[in-house]
């Protein structure tokens, strides 16, 4: 019986030297005969898929290693001249930013997003080491939950994660928007109702400048309002006297 993948003469055919590389391309279809199966070549999309997968997996080991480095920081006061915990989170950011070439504001939201996956949500830390979510997804979470109440933040982490393994960044960011909404509601309305009850406008006699002691009719006011609307009025405000101003001057 012949040898299978042998030749005519029943001896094998004289493969490449064993220290010479090949490449897939080079790959013949009695070597894929002979091997019994040969696994099927990834498309570019799930090359590229692959890529984004193991970035995920390495930003939360990232994300896991730089709540280490913060620990050991205040840990070790010692090392950035035993100040405040103030100064040594500054010369930690400091430290982070040179290493990794970015800015301090972006090492500092590295820290901080690290701190918050490690020990206030460690099950999206877990989805994201197994790629189960992509790195802006978790960024997105942790920075729009972690503005909330503790205990707020706690009772949404399950299904705010749940979004997340669900939808692409977009969808998510507006699902999580709602999801919030939703559960702050009752603190906003109280929140609203407490600040329609503060609001008020005081009005102070203001001195002519140029004579101590004349009012002259002018006053100061203040209004106990919202900030927005202290913006639109002294924008309003400066239109209105920049229009008059140019309206006298135009008229000599």
């Amino acid at each position: 019986m012949e040898a299978v993948g042998a030749g005519d003469s029943g001896q094998w055919s004289e493969g490449p030297d064993a220290d010479a590389f090949v490449s897939e391309g080079d790959v013949r279809e009695w070597d894929a005969e002979v091997a019994g199966w040969v696994p099927p070549r990834p498309d570019a999309v799930a090359l590229v898929l692959e890529a984004a997968d193991l970035e995920a997996v390495f930003a939360a080991q990232r994300f896991a290693r730089v709540d280490d480095l913060r620990l050991e920081a205040l840990d070790d006061v010692s090392r950035y001249g035993g100040g405040s915990r103030e100064l040594v989170m500054r010369s930690l950011r400091l430290e982070l930013a040179s290493a990794l070439r970015i800015t301090e504001n972006a090492a500092g939201m590295m820290l901080a997003r690290a701190e918050s996956l490690v020990h206030s949500y460690p099950a999206v830390l877990e989805s994201l080491s197994r790629a189960g979510v992509t790195v802006r997804h978790a960024e997105i979470l942790v920075d729009d939950l972690d503005v909330l109440d503790p205990e707020v933040a706690g009772r949404l982490v399950g299904r705010a994660l749940g979004l997340a393994e669900s939808l692409p960044v977009g969808s998510f960011r507006r699902a999580l928007r709602r999801l919030i909404d939703r559960e702050t509601a009752p603190t906003l309305t109280e929140r609203h109702q407490a600040a329609v009850r503060t609001r008020r406008i005081v009005v102070e006699p203001a001195g002519d400048l140029n004579r101590p002691g004349f009012h002259g009719g002018f006053s100061l006011t203040r209004p106990g309002v919202p900030g927005r609307e202290v913006d639109g009025i002294q924008f309003r405000t400066r239109s209105v006297v920049g229009a008059r101003l140019r309206s006298a001057v135009a008229r000599g």
